[in-house]
């Protein structure tokens, strides 16, 4: 069984967004400011991926369809596969934003 990793000990919650897009860049580039600047969007780029990383210390989160839509268009306008992970204390989810064709 894993155990939550100690990157977590002891760290706001800042600290560990952080230190979650820190992990998840280690192949890719972690984006200057978390995507707040407008030419940079999303929080780690890799070469065929523009990835948003959220997390939580509490039991759930809220997911929108407008958080959905900002990361899919982000990442199609920098032409890149938009991609998503979320971290819920001691477990992720990683995977891509597709839109439904209509």
């Amino acid at each position: 069984m894993r155990h939550k990793p100690t990157y977590l000990d002891g760290k706001t919650h800042k600290q560990k967004s952080q230190q979650q897009e820190k992990n998840l860049a280690k192949k890719g580039f972690v984006i200057p400011a978390s995507g707040a600047i407008w030419s940079f969007k999303g929080d780690v780029q890799f070469t065929d991926f523009l990835v948003e990383a959220k997390r939580t210390d509490k039991k759930g989160m809220r997911l929108t369809e407008d958080v959905l839509k900002k990361i899919f268009n982000e990442a199609i306008d920098a032409g890149k596969t938009p991609g998503i992970e979320i971290e819920f204390k001691d477990y992720y989810i990683q995977g891509i934003v597709f839109r439904k064709c209509k």
